[in-house]
């Protein structure tokens, strides 16, 4: 266990204070100090600079009373252990050892009520963290850049503050801690609760937290080797945890992953929330929605790793009709026809060229490449579970003969319905060959979830009102050249 500050002041022994009666004063006696730390068995690796031990107010808009003045007010506020008190505690042993209810749900309950009306500002920046590798580097490195990038406050509006994130990782488990009082990222994680705010999670999370992360249902496989590190904050500097991504939700809509984040695992004494297994099944690497009735995808870029042939051919046509070619741009109009992308182009350089003989001309050039074309695997995973599962899906394309390309690709015998650019009328971002493939299956739109790669596709899907939209480029696994 790594702890970043451990002070002797929190044992009643050197604070002079009776700790609260019953589990937690035998809780308390087990504190002891060796150096103004904790003890060489339990605290580990490095330790803050030494500016940071003496929690310094100063100037902040945020004062403290002497330390024993603020921990008598903490100990009053828990009160004495009642016998009503540990009448609720067995209680809720016994309910929750009968399975009548869960520690998680609990857990949820209680973040509920202590976050009504709290922004989920903390859960946006770890969605973003999440889905955007580069957004996750500079929240590591830098988190107030990462906030203003976002639009969000990074400091407290009663005190100027330092926000550090931290992440979990398969070896790694963080949680936050504030050993003095209750210094908390409050613009990020709305209100702290009371728990947080406790003598007895201070104290005991700095030398037992695995114990304590064991009571909000967090506990880690035997022989995983995890480290649990301990975070100490202070006036200055307060800090986030970044939890891992669940299992099996890479490539889900960041609306949906934000209802994953809890303040709990913000805090780091909590995972971030699993989709239930009664409600989602495994498709591949990608948990879908039980509710959904057909999976619908587009195609370049999605089943087939085609994208870089369409450059190409672009990229042959615009030299002969004397258009500058930049990959960038054409790619940002993914999704839509190869008209609609010629003029598009073609009247941002103000040149005035034939489009249809443009688009024919296009079309040539990249099916004479189709025999390189390849499947792109982790979308193929998901396209054989459902196949096997019975479940219908479309293809919808802003390429024309889409057949083509997934015959070339072996994935054609798949699909029920397959649409190219000929056979809708409006192209993405507009919903139509959406809506038509759905229509076309016998399934409403909002029990259906659309894969795509690209702006256009993500918009159409919306437009559409499918029931979920996967990005696969999120997709675990997946690689285009």
């Amino acid at each position: 266990c790594d702890v970043g500050i451990y002070q002797n002041w929190l044992d009643k022994t050197a604070t002079g204070l009776d700790a609260p009666q019953g589990a937690r004063r035998d809780l308390q006696e087990k504190l002891h100090t060796e150096n103004n730390h904790g003890s060489d068995d339990e605290i580990t690796g490095k330790k803050r600079k030494a500016e940071h031990f003496q929690h310094d107010h100063n100037n902040q808009g945020h004062e403290h009373a002497p330390r024993t003045d603020v921990e008598q007010v903490a100990v009053d506020k828990e009160g004495e252990d009642t016998a009503s008190h540990r009448l609720s505690e067995a209680l809720l042993r016994i309910v929750v050892k009968k399975g009548i209810i869960t520690p998680e749900e609990l857990v949820a309950m209680v973040t509920s009520i202590d976050s009504f009306g709290a922004d989920a500002e903390g859960a946006r920046l770890v969605v973003k963290a999440w889905t955007d590798p580069k957004f996750r580097d500079l929240l590591l490195s830098d988190a107030r850049k990462a906030c203003i990038a976002l639009g969000i406050a990074a400091s407290n509006n009663t005190a100027s503050t330092v926000l550090t994130a931290v992440e979990n990782t398969e070896t790694v488990h963080n949680v936050v801690v504030c050993t003095l009082c209750s210094c908390y990222p409050r613009n990020i994680l709305g209100m702290a609760p009371d728990w947080y705010k406790s003598r007895s999670y201070r104290s005991r999370v700095i030398i037992n937290p695995r114990e304590v992360l064991r009571e909000f249902g967090t506990e880690f496989d035997p022989g995983s080797n995890v480290e649990v590190r301990v975070n100490d904050s202070t006036a200055d500097l307060r800090y986030m945890v970044v939890p891992m991504q669940p299992s099996g939700t890479r490539g889900w809509p960041e609306e949906d992953l934000r209802q994953l984040v809890t303040r709990d695992s913000l805090i780091g004494v909590t995972r971030a929330h699993s989709p239930d297994p009664a409600l989602f099944t495994k498709f591949g690497s990608v948990r879908l929605p039980n509710a959904a009735k057909a999976f619908i995808f587009d195609c370049d870029g999605t089943l087939v790793d085609s994208n870089r042939l369409h450059l190409n051919a672009y990229k042959e046509v615009f030299a002969k009709y004397g258009l500058a070619f930049d990959a960038r741009r054409v790619a940002e109009l993914f999704g839509a026809s190869s008209r609609e992308i010629l003029a598009t182009i073609s009247k941002e350089q103000g040149k005035d060229v034939d489009v249809e003989a443009m688009s024919l001309m296009k079309k040539d050039v990249y099916e004479s490449t189709l025999p390189s074309v390849k499947r792109i695997e982790s979308t193929f995973k998901v396209v054989e579970a459902a196949f096997a599962a019975k479940i219908p899906m479309a293809v919808v394309s802003g390429c024309r003969n889409v057949g083509k390309t997934l015959a070339a690709a072996g994935l054609e015998r798949y699909f029920k319905v397959m649409l190219g650019q000929e056979d809708y009328e409006n192209s993405k971002p507009a919903p139509d060959g959406y809506l038509k493939a759905a229509r076309l299956l016998g399934v409403d739109p909002g029990a259906c979830v659309g894969f795509e790669d690209a702006p256009f596709g993500f918009q159409a899907l919306k437009a559409a009102q499918y029931l979920m939209t996967i990005n696969v480029m999120h997709m675990d696994g997946y690689v285009q050249s």
